[in-house]
Parts: C-alpha cells; structure tokens; sequence
C-alpha cells in the first residue's frame, strides 16, 4: 500500500532551517512484517510547497532498500536474555545514558542508534526494561538544504544475541540507498518562481508516506 499526504505544518517555528528527512524502516515480528519509506520536507517561504516543488523532490531524490535480506535481525529469541545485548555509549544524551544502570535481567529489547555528523558517531547502544511488542530497523538521512549537509543515523530494536552491534548498522546501511541531488533540486526550477528566498513569508511542510506492507 502506498499512500501520500500533503498538509501545511502550523506547529513548526519559523527559525526551522529547510530540510528534508528520509527515512527507510523495517518493523514487525515473527514473520509478520511491513516495510515503509518515509520523506519529511520541511520549508519556510512562499509557495515552497507547491506541485512543482513536489516534482523536483521526487527527481533529484534516490531511495531504494533490500530490508528484506536482513529479516532475520528481526526475529525475536524465547527466552530472551539481556546479558546478549550489546551496550556501550559515547555520548552524554540523558536519555541514553540514563540506561547504563538497567539490570540485564530487567532488558526485554536491545537497543542501539548511532548518529554520524562531521564524520563523529554518536553511539547509544543500550537496553530496554519496556514490554517488546515489535522490531524495527531504519536507516534516516537529514539533508538540510540551507548548507547542503547530510546526517547520517540509523537504529535497531532486536531481541536477539547481538542483533545490535555495530556491525548491524553497517548492514543496514549497505542495503538501503539514499541520496539526494542538491544541485539539481536547487537549479531546476523551470517555472522561474523564486522556492528558495530570504523573506520568510510563511511556513509550510510536505508530509509524504510512502508504506509498503509485506507479509509473509
């Protein structure tokens, strides 16, 4: 199932930089699972949600995924043991480093999400005392349109023998593609309206969700 939605985002401050979020996830458990692509673009000038912006998104963007040839990551144990999970973390986040003092015992899920910006990642690898009700993997790439930057950052929650180690983010970023050709957004706009301005007239966004549901 594929589905798209284009709405004005009022709750956004206007100081918001334009940006654009991708996302590429796979969730579920057992053999049930859906795999979806996510696109955010957030703007604040005049008319930088129109029809014709929507259209050079969808060009200069390259979104692909092999998820499923990492279903298995999914796959829950019975019993489950948190002494299996891998945790380290390198950063000060109070929401992630408030986890380094959970029991083991306590864990029902191994967590881990790293964030790449200027080439250092932020490592929260950790656990979870929460009731488990599904996986998830995603691979999510910010691209901020103002200094064309890109941040790199993906996730698991698993409930398998080091199901979230490093080396699964490596994986998961080799079986999902997404890039985004600044350039030709930016340079291609053959109406001659002006998206892209100093004067920030309004502020609007473009929620656009992609779900592909897959069941097995």
């Amino acid at each position: 199932m594929t589905g798209i939605k284009m709405e004005p985002d009022n709750t956004r401050s206007l100081s918001s930089k334009h940006m654009l979020d991708v996302t590429a996830m796979m969730s579920g458990i057992g053999v049930i699972q859906q795999r979806q692509h996510n696109l955010y673009y957030s703007c604040s000038t005049d008319r930088c949600n129109d029809a014709n912006v929507f259209k050079r998104i969808l060009e200069s963007l390259s979104l692909s995924s092999k998820f499923n040839e990492l279903e298995g990551l999914l796959n829950p144990e019975n019993p489950f043991d948190g002494n299996q999970c891998f945790r380290y973390i390198n950063q000060t986040d109070e929401s992630c480093s408030s986890t380094t003092d959970i029991d083991p015992s306590k864990c029902k899920q191994c967590l881990t999400t790293v964030k790449t910006e200027t080439e250092i990642d932020k490592i929260c690898a950790t656990c979870s005392t929460d009731d488990a009700y599904e996986g998830y993997l995603s691979n999510e790439i910010h691209f901020n349109m103002t200094d064309q930057t890109r941040i790199l950052s993906w996730s698991i929650a698993c409930q398998s023998k080091g199901c979230n180690t490093l080396d699964t983010g490596r994986q998961i970023r080799q079986k999902s593609d997404i890039s985004f050709d600044f350039n030709k957004f930016l340079h291609s706009n053959s109406s001659g309206e002006q998206t892209i301005s100093s004067s920030l007239i309004k502020f609007a966004s473009i929620i656009i969700l992609f779900i592909i549901k897959t069941f097995y």
